[in-house]
C-alpha cells in the first residue's frame, strides 16, 4: 500500500512532464465534439477498451499510468468524456482539503476518474461524484468533462474548495493554467486564446474544423491528438506529431470486440489509415469510405485474428471463412451494417465451436455487388 508521499511523488512525475495539453469542446444543434492534444512524451501512447457490464458503463481510456492505475483521459459508452491538463507552477495546497471528505489516494487500485466513467452518464452526475471526495490531482491540474448533450465543465481546486466552471456558451476550452488563480500554470496561454477565438469565429462546428483547431494549438512534443464525436460515438485518433492521417474508432464496434489494452502505434499498424482530405469540410462527420476488405491482423495468427472492412452505405454484409478446397468453415458476419468502418474477429473455430487445423484459409466479403477474397494463415 502506497504512502501519501509516494502518491505525491507519482503525481509530481506525471504532471511535471505533462505541459502543453489543450482540451476543447463545442456543441451545435446536431453535433457535440471534443478535441484534445496530449504531450505525455515520456510515456507510450496507450489505449484500454473495457466493454460495458451489468453494473459498469463501457470505457475507453487514452494514456494511463499503470501503478497505481491512473488514466489521463477517456470516454464512456454513455458519451461522457474527461481529460486532464496540468499546471506548470503548482502550489502545495493539499493540506487545504476539507477534513469531512474522504481523500481518494488511489490505494484502491484505480483513480476517481475510473469510478466516474464507470458510474456516471453525464456532466452533472460526474460533478456530484467529484464533489464527494478530495483528490490529489486537483492540486496539480484540472479536468474538462463533457457529455453528448453539449454540457461541459472544468473542475479544479482553488482557495480550499472544489471549483466547478460550467460552460456559458456552446464551447469550452482548458489548457495549463488554473482559472481560479491564473498564476498556477502557464498564463497568458496562446493555445487557449487561439482555440477560443476559432470556436467563437465558427460556431458551425465539424470534425474537419476541429482538425484546424488542433493544428493551431499543436506542439512538437504531442504524443497523440483525438477528436471525439460524442453524438455518433466515433473517435478520430492522430498519432504523434502529424495531423494529416488518422484512424477511426467506433465505440460500439470496439466494445463488441471485447477487452483490449495496447498501444496506439499498434492500432495504427492494424487499422486502415485515413487522410484528413477524406473529411468533408462542410460537415466532417465521417471519412469518405469505399468498399474495402483489409488484410487480417495479425497474420499469420494463432488463434485469434481481426478483420477490418468498410462499406460506403448501409448494406447486407456477409463474411465467410473457407478452406482451400472451398468448404465453408465459419460465417463471421451475416447482417445489415451501417456505412463506415467495421471489425470482426475469428478465433480459428468452425461453426460447431471446434478448433480448425493450421494452414491457409480464405475469407470473403459480400456487400451488395461488392465481393472480395483475401488469404490468411493459421499457425499451429
Amino acid at each position: 500500500m502506497k504512502t501519501l508521499l509516494q502518491i505525491i511523488l507519482i503525481f509530481y512525475m506525471l504532471f511535471s512532464i505533462a505541459f502543453s495539453c489543450t482540451i476543447f469542446c463545442a456543441a451545435s444543434d446536431n453535433l457535440v465534439l471534443v478535441g484534445n492534444e496530449e504531450d505525455y512524451y515520456n510515456y507510450p501512447a496507450k489505449i484500454e477498451i473495457n466493454p460495458p457490464t451489468a453494473n459498469k458503463y463501457g470505457t475507453i481510456y487514452f494514456g494511463f499510468y499503470d501503478s497505481p492505475y491512473i488514466p489521463f483521459g477517456g470516454v464512456n459508452s454513455e458519451g461522457l468524456f474527461f481529460d486532464v491538463a496540468a499546471y506548470e507552477n503548482r502550489p502545495a495546497i493539499i493540506n487545504q482539503f476539507p477534513t469531512d471528505k474522504y481523500t481518494y489516494t488511489y490505494q484502491s487500485g484505480h483513480s476517481l476518474f475510473v469510478e466516474m466513467l464507470e458510474s456516471c452518464s453525464n456532466v452533472e452526475e460526474a460533478i456530484d461524484l467529484l464533489n464527494q471526495y478530495n483528490s490529489i490531482v486537483y492540486s496539480w491540474g484540472h479536468i474538462l468533462i463533457a457529455d453528448k448533450s453539449g454540457a461541459s465543465a472544468v473542475v479544479e481546486w482553488g482557495n480550499g474548495e472544489l471549483v466547478i466552471i460550467r460552460n456559458t456558451a456552446n464551447y469550452q476550452v482548458a489548457t495549463n493554467f488554473n482559472f481560479t488563480d491564473p498564476s498556477w500554470g502557464t498564463y497568458p496561454c496562446y493555445r487557449f486564446d487561439a482555440a477560443t477565438q476559432m470556436l467563437i469565429d465558427n460556431p458551425d462546428i465539424s470534425v474537419r474544423y476541429f482538425v484546424d483547431i488542433l493544428n493551431a494549438v499543436h506542439k512538437s512534443n504531442a504524443i497523440y491528438s483525438n477528436i471525439y464525436d460524442l453524438t455518433n460515438g466515433n473517435i478520430y485518433v492522430f498519432l504523434y506529431h502529424g495531423l494529416e492521417n488518422f484512424i477511426l474508432l467506433n465505440m460500439n464496434e470496439e466494445f463488441s470486440n471485447g477487452y483490449r489494452r495496447t498501444t496506439l502505434a499498434q492500432l495504427f499498424y492494424e487499422r486502415e489509415i485515413h487522410s484528413i482530405s477524406q473529411l468533408d469540410i462542410s460537415d466532417g462527420q465521417e471519412p469518405k469510405v469505399e468498399f474495402q476488405l483489409s488484410q487480417n491482423y495479425p497474420n499469420p495468427f494463432n488463434p485469434n485474428t481481426n478483420i477490418q472492412y468498410s462499406i460506403p452505405n448501409e448494406s447486407m454484409v456477409t463474411i465467410k471463412v473457407f478452406d482451400l478446397l472451398g468448404n465453408q468453415i465459419k460465417t463471421l458476419v451475416n447482417e445489415y451494417k451501417v456505412s463506415g468502418l467495421h471489425n470482426v474477429s475469428w478465433d480459428a473455430k468452425d461453426e460447431f465451436g471446434e478448433s480448425v487445423s493450421g494452414g491457409i484459409y480464405l475469407y470473403t466479403i459480400q456487400a451488395g455487388d461488392f465481393i472480395q477474397t483475401n488469404k490468411m494463415v493459421l499457425l499451429k
